[in-house]
Formats: C-alpha cells, sequence, structure tokens
C-alpha cells in the first residue's frame, strides 16, 4: 500500500465546510461592497429628494 495519491483530502465534511465558508466570505464581502459604496455616496452625494 505505497500508493502515494496526489489530490485532495477525501474528508467527507472538510470540503462541505471549505465551500459553506467560501460562499459566506464572498456573500458578507459582496453585501459589504455593497452597504460600504452605499454610505460612501450617501457621504458624498447629500439627499436631494
Amino acid at each position: 500500500m505505497s500508493r502515494r495519491r496526489l489530490g485532495p483530502p477525501l474528508i467527507p465534511g472538510f470540503w462541505i465546510i471549505v465551500a459553506f465558508l467560501l460562499l459566506l466570505a464572498s456573500v458578507a464581502g459582496y453585501y459589504y461592497l455593497l452597504a460600504s459604496e452605499t454610505t460612501f455616496e450617501r457621504k458624498v452625494v447629500p439627499a436631494e429628494t
């Protein structure tokens, strides 16, 4: 049994956690950019209603 497999470790819950964290980070980053852009626009441009 000296077969060395060059590949990702086959841990059943590992990739689910990695994918979930990646998705969570991307969504959080998107909403963070969206919120920072809106607050930035609110600060620069006064409310003209």
